[in-house]
C-alpha cells in the first residue's frame, strides 16, 4: 500500500517536472526569438557545401533543427494572430496560444535531427531582406548586415553586405532561418558560427 501511494507521488513529482520544463522552454530566449522574423517557419543548421553570390543561391549539408523550427512556428501564430490587438488582449491570447504548443515544443525539444541531408536556399526577392550576423567571434550576438534580392537595386551598405555573401566559404558553419517552402526555401537570416548550437540556444538573463 504504501509503496503504491510512493509510486503515485513520484509520477506526479516527474509530470509536474516535465510540465514546468515545458513552460520554462516557451519562456526561454531561443535562437527563433532572438532573431524573430514573422516569415522565418524553419530553422536549420550545418556545413557550407556552395554559395553562389552572384545567383543569391547558397546550399548546405545539414538538417533542420526541431525544436527551433516548432518554436518559429508558434511564434508565426502569435504574430498572425495578436498583431491588431492591444496590451491586455495580446497578452491573455499569447498565453493561450503559448500553452496550446506546450506538447508540440515538449516533443520537438526531445526529437532527433534529421539525418544531415543537401538543403539549398535562395535569397529573398528585393520586397525582403536577408539579415546577415557573423557571430564566430561572440557569444550570442553577432554584427548583423543586411542582405537583399540580386534583383534588389543596392544601397552602398547592402553592396557591402553582399560582400560578406560573396566571402563565405565553403566549410563554414551557418545556421539559417528560413520560410519552408514547398519549391524553394527562402533565407530570412543566416548566422555564421563556430560550431553546432545547443538544443535551446539560451541567452544567459533573458
Amino acid at each position: 500500500m504504501y509503496s503504491s501511494k510512493v509510486k503515485v507521488v513520484a509520477a506526479t513529482l516527474i509530470l509536474g517536472l516535465a510540465a514546468l520544463s515545458v513552460q520554462a522552454a516557451t519562456n526561454e530566449s531561443t535562437l527563433a526569438s532572438r532573431h524573430f522574423n514573422p516569415k522565418v517557419s524553419a530553422w536549420a543548421e550545418g556545413t557550407l557545401m556552395s554559395v553562389n553570390a552572384d545567383s543569391s543561391k547558397f546550399m548546405i549539408k545539414g538538417a533542420k533543427m526541431p525544436f527551433e523550427s516548432a518554436y518559429a512556428k508558434m511564434l508565426q501564430e502569435i504574430n498572425e494572430k495578436t498583431v491588431t490587438m492591444g496590451p491586455e488582449e495580446k497578452a491573455k491570447a499569447t498565453a493561450d496560444i503559448r500553452s496550446k504548443w506546450n506538447d508540440k515544443l515538449s516533443k520537438a525539444s526531445s526529437e532527433t535531427p534529421a539525418k544531415a541531408t543537401d538543403l539549398s536556399f535562395r535569397l529573398p526577392t528585393k520586397e525582403n531582406t536577408l539579415h546577415y550576423y557573423d557571430e564566430t567571434s561572440r557569444v550570442n550576438t553577432g554584427e548583423r548586415r543586411d542582405l537583399v534580392g540580386a534583383d534588389a537595386k543596392l544601397t552602398d551598405a547592402q553592396q557591402a553586405a553582399m560582400i560578406a555573401l560573396k566571402n563565405l566559404k565553403v566549410g563554414d558553419h551557418v545556421t539559417v532561418g528560413f520560410d519552408d517552402g514547398v519549391v524553394f526555401n527562402d533565407a530570412y537570416i543566416l548566422i555564421k558560427t563556430n560550431g553546432p548550437r545547443p538544443l535551446r540556444d539560451m541567452v544567459d538573463g533573458k
